[in-house]
């Protein structure tokens, strides 16, 4: 079974994707419609909110010792998902603004390199 989530909400779709690029869980992520909280079903068994991501994540075939240590987490979790869920909105916004910024500044330390680099082969060849 695949793990389902609100597929409208950028921070979810950004979650997500950031979790499936560390873990690379062998399940899939698939986006849903009009969803309160990540859902996953699994031998009639459903689950939902940090206990959805967790059994997700049991299924990631990298970082394994880390997977290992949800259980431990899971209890905060549980707690931290309502709050999280209901400020999802805020909380995209906030994403789109920090990929905007780290973008921006990416750019930046590129072209601060770029220059750099021009500068100094450029006073290299008058040294001769």
């Amino acid at each position: 079974m695949p793990l389902l989530y609100d597929g409208e909400c950028g921070f979810c779709t950004a979650g997500i994707g950031w979790l499936r690029r560390r873990f690379d869980p062998e399940a899939e992520s698939v986006p849903a419609e009009n969803l309160d909280a990540v859902q996953w079903v699994e031998g009639g068994v459903r689950a939902s909110g940090a206990d959805a991501v967790a059994a997700w994540l049991r299924t990631s075939r990298r970082l394994r010792p880390i997977v290992r240590l949800i259980p431990l987490g899971l209890p905060l979790g549980r707690r931290l998902y309502p709050v999280v869920a209901r400020n999802r909105g805020a909380l995209g916004t906030m994403v789109r603004r920090w990929h905007s910024a780290a973008a921006l500044i990416s750019a930046a330390r590129r072209s601060m390199r770029s220059s750099w680099t021009t500068r100094t082969r450029s006073s290299g060849d008058r040294g001769g």
